[in-house]
């Protein structure tokens, strides 16, 4: 379990911080007339739909995970 969620937490942090990382790159490019990095934006999506789908996948599996190792814990907050 600890492996799913150290890896879940570094793809949830690139997760977020990777859309803002397109969308200056993007910005730049549309402005600056730059077709590097236009080009640098378009290959960045596609390693954002990547570590979404896999982050996605992680996080499905930590809920089983979270139920069936810690079903106390998670019945007690759980609800939150």
């Amino acid at each position: 379990m600890a492996f799913t969620l150290g890896f879940h937490i570094i793809l949830a942090s690139f997760g977020v911080a990777f859309p803002a990382l397109m969308l200056i790159a993007n910005y730049r490019g549309l402005r600056h007339d730059d077709p590097v990095a236009l080009d640098l934006a378009q290959r960045w999506s596609k390693v954002a739909a990547v570590l979404f789908a896999v982050g996605a996948v992680t996080g499905t599996v930590l809920s089983f995970e979270f139920g069936l190792l810690w079903p106390a814990f998670t019945g007690r907050f759980g609800d939150v």
